[in-house]
């Protein structure tokens, strides 16, 4: 079995120098291969082949996504309002920049996150398997969407950098793991500074599952490198080694780059991290017929091997194959068994009668009477996937494994090649940068307009400082009358031209249009005159598009939730005891088995993407409560009632009055029909009803 899902495990090792062996021997469910591999010389052979690679991989794929960093730096700039500095022939022109890029992304990223985590209480739900698992996956929806506000901290910042990484650059990417310090699940937005996969013609697959390897760049202290002890073979002699500086190579340029303009001055930092490389891909281990799916972690610096292993696991269905096998063997050896035993009775049975024949001492007439009834001479039948059915030690085909994918990828706009996707900073950047430039050329024309300067001759000659302000007086000695204006001209630059404001204007307005990001989506009034539904309209019109978007991020999401999962069945406790405020019946304390997270796990976002408004959504909830109360036939519908009065509430943010309506009512085999009439009496109930309508 693996090793883990991307965490560490508490085993111990030693880092003792060892008499290397001749032969390399290891299994493949060993946790850690280094110390093995260290104690033999083929096995050291193999380590530096494995840190070659590793290496090699790292730097072709960091090196290939250079141009794409600088893109993604110049996005980052832009949505900060960071500026380059001017060259010094320049430094005294205009350099501003217009926020663009900041306006129109945080903006949609923050429409979409209201969206989708307006209520953190219930962002997903999970899917039922069958019509006897709604129970079941009734407390995994409150359990998740527990875990993801009270257990997992970090989780709301984390998806507010990763929508803000989705629509800026048009990628995100999550890794999921279990950390052993806080004993809790993460989910961590990774930047261009943290991660790196090689070039691959077409990725689609939402785990990285279809490209060769990836790897990420964690950054550790000393002290969680002290914390690998026993963990990772080699630590001391890492940290022994030479001292980490924030200039080696790969550098976060965007934490740098920001760091930078912000004011600080990593420079004088004297503690930086050690670079460990968390790579995972496919490799030809020693000994191995095939490549493995693995993970390494190696020392950027050294190039030490610190831990490998094979990184796959069973499926649930094979999981689920082989103890049912395992289950049918135990069954089968038990029934032969009875099934031996009994014939061997009979056997020994028909002996002793045909013993008592040859004494006398039954007559052979009376022998069939005497005969032994029991089951037929044939055994029972055996499991179909034994291949022989009398070997009692043969086992069940070994469970199939398959490679452990726990990052999460997400693209904004989809890209036809390549890994990446296209993000919305693609499109407006562009136009900040064209803006910005119309808005300093500008800037420029009309301070040189304003500051009017002179032109004359070298007979000119001033005798005092030549001034400009009011009442000043400049006066100049050899020149007169006629002279004066023919020796002094003064030189008016012209006005700034306003086709360059009408051009910021354009670009602005192109941005907002081009990304669908108008004003209205951040509260600003409509143009005058403008009716509510006009107002709704553009809003509506507006929010199409970005619905796709954040359905694209949903789906992010969800790949996120599969893999918590995934570590739930593993590292969670084996029963959990949590408290939900359920709007049904208000507070409550649930427990949850472990157990319930080792099956097939589907989930959907609660959010309709809609994006209507509070006002809206109660509008619509109370049309539909106003069909229900004028329709006969749902007015004694008592669970559609319940269900529409519940929306209702819930749309006008009032869920703590749910508690209020009671448990929910079943709902009726026939809800269509019409309440049933009385029946009529002897007397005449349904002439009279007839008499009466005359």
């Amino acid at each position: 079995m693996p090793r883990d899902l991307d965490t560490d495990l508490d085993t111990t090792e030693t880092e003792e120098e060892t008499e290397p062996t001749e032969v390399l021997k290891y299994d493949e469910e060993a946790d850690n291969f280094v110390p093995i591999f260290a104690e033999t010389e083929d096995g050291k052979i193999a380590l530096t082949e494995l840190s070659d690679r590793v290496l090699t991989d790292f730097d072709e794929a960091w090196r290939s996504g250079e141009r794409a960093r600088k893109q993604r730096k110049i996005e980052w700039d832009l949505f900060t309002n960071v500026l380059p500095e001017r060259d010094k022939k320049f430094k005294d022109m205009a350099n501003v920049s217009l926020t663009i890029v900041l306006e129109n992304i945080s903006r949609l990223v923050h429409r979409a996150e209201s969206e989708l985590f307006g209520d953190w209480t219930n962002v997903f739900g999970v899917m039922p398997v069958g019509p006897d698992d709604v129970e079941q996956a009734d407390i995994l929806s409150k359990h998740g969407n527990w875990q993801l506000t009270q257990k997992i901290l970090d989780f709301p910042r984390q998806q507010q950098r990763g929508l803000l990484h989705f629509y800026l650059f048009g990628d995100v990417v999550a890794h999921s793991y279990y950390d052993e310090k806080t004993k809790r699940n993460r989910h961590e937005i990774l930047t261009m500074d943290d991660f790196v996969v090689p070039f691959t013609a077409v990725s689609t697959m939402p785990d990285f599952s279809d490209v060769q390897y990836r790897v990420r760049i964690i950054r550790k202290y000393r002290h969680s490198m002290e914390a690998k002890r026993g963990i990772w073979y080699g630590v001391d002699q890492v940290i022994d080694g030479e001292k980490p500086d924030w200039s080696d190579d790969p550098q976060p340029e965007l934490a740098l780059r920001n760091a930078d303009k912000l004011g600080y001055n990593v420079d004088e930092l004297m503690t930086a991290p050690y670079i460990i490389l968390q790579y995972e891909g496919w490799y030809l281990l020693p000994k191995m017929d095939r490549e493995r799916f693995i993970q390494a972690f190696v020392d950027y610096k050294t190039g030490a091997v610190l831990d490998v292993h094979i990184h796959e696991e069973a499926p649930w269905e094979e999981t689920i194959r082989y103890e049912t096998q395992l289950r049918e063997l135990e069954q089968y050896k038990d029934t032969y068994q009875q099934h031996q035993y009994i014939t061997s009775q009979m056997e020994y049975q028909r002996a002793q009668i045909g013993q008592q024949v040859d004494q006398g001492l039954l007559d052979a007439g009376d022998m069939n009477q005497a005969e032994p009834v029991g089951p037929e001479e044939q055994p029972p039948p055996a499991p179909e996937w034994m291949k022989n059915p009398f070997d009692m030690e043969e086992m069940p085909p070994p469970k199939k494994t398959s490679p452990i994918h726990m990052f999460s990828h997400g693209v904004c706009i989809e890209s036809l090649t390549g890994v990446s996707g296209i993000g919305y900073g693609r499109i407006v950047t562009a136009y900040n940068i064209a803006a910005n430039i119309l808005l300093c050329q500008y800037i420029d024309s009309a301070s040189l307009a304003n500051c009017n300067t002179l032109i004359t001759t070298d007979l000119v000659r001033w005798k005092n400082p030549f001034r400009i302000g009011p009442g000043v007086v400049n006066t100049v000695g050899g020149i007169f009358g006629s002279d004066l204006k023919n020796n002094i001209m003064p030189m008016t630059p012209g006005q700034a031209n306003p086709q360059m404001k009408d051009l910021v204007e354009m670009f602005v307005a192109m941005g907002q249009s081009s990304i669908q990001s108008p004003d209205v989506l951040s509260g600003e009034p409509g143009k005058s005159g403008e009716t509510f539904r006009g107002i709704a309209t553009r809003v509506e019109q507006a929010t199409k598009q970005l619905s796709v978007t954040t359905r694209s991020y949903a789906r992010f999401v969800q790949q996120i939730l599969k893999n918590n999962a995934r570590l739930n069945a593993i590292y969670m406790d084996d029963i959990e005891i949590f408290m939900v405020n359920d709007d049904k019946v208000g507070m409550t304390t649930e427990t949850i088995s472990k157990k319930l997270y080792e099956r097939d796990y589907s989930t959907i976002i609660r959010s309709d993407l809609k994006y209507t408004s509070q006002t809206q959504k109660a509008e619509n909830s109370s049309a539909v409560l106003e069909i229900a109360q004028n329709n006969p036939y749902l007015v004694y519908n008592a669970a559609f009632m319940y269900k529409a009065l519940r929306d209702y509430l819930e749309a006008l943010g009032k869920s703590e009055l749910i508690a209020m309506l009671g448990p929910e009512p079943p709902p009726p085999q026939q809800p269509m029909m019409l309440p049933q009439q009385q029946a009529a009496t002897p007397e005449g109930g349904q002439g009279g009803q007839q008499q009466g309508g005359q």
